[in-house]
């Protein structure tokens, strides 16, 4: 894998990954910046949200489980001093689907979270609390009360 990084102007940067997509990060006026694209950071919680949901839209699929809606609201707060890590964050995934397979969308979560996407395991390796919740067609899900991973080494695991 491999990326680049160039300054546009000022904090303003461009980036292109190495299969050629492009993307324009700023920081917000408050710190100097021009506020014309994501931070850094946010794009860390894209990604991480991106990296979960392929994880689970594959493990759903495998399993044949269809879904009408299905998303994941990243948030998380960053330590006062540096380096401003992730300090505590929260994930809200939301399905909408046919059926009762909630106990399905449950493990899919868990697995993405304790075991396939590496943007958790490289989050909570800084010693980022994560706390999980999760709604199935607008009701929470019994079996996924808020849970947080932890991590050792390089693997995460959740700790109920």
């Amino acid at each position: 894998m491999e990326a680049e990084v160039w300054v546009v102007d000022g904090l303003r940067t461009e980036a292109r990954s190495g299969t050629g997509f492009n993307v324009n990060m700023d920081s917000p006026k408050e710190v100097g910046g021009q506020g014309t694209g994501f931070s850094p950071m946010e794009a860390t919680l894209m990604a991480w949200g991106g990296c979960s949901l392929a994880d689970v839209t594959s493990i759903l699929k495998k399993k044949r489980v269809s879904f009408t809606d299905l998303r994941v609201k990243v948030h998380a707060d960053r330590r006062k001093e540096h380096p401003r890590v992730f300090e505590d964050a929260l994930l809200e995934y939301i399905v909408e689907a046919e059926g009762d397979h909630a106990q399905g969308f449950h493990k899919a979560i868990r697995l993405s979270l304790g075991r396939y996407c590496p943007v958790a395991t490289m989050v909570a390796s800084v010693g980022t609390k994560i706390r999980v919740v999760a709604t199935y067609n607008g009701e929470s899900i019994e079996l996924l009360e808020p849970y947080e991973i932890m991590c050792t080494d390089t693997r995460p695991y959740v700790k109920d």
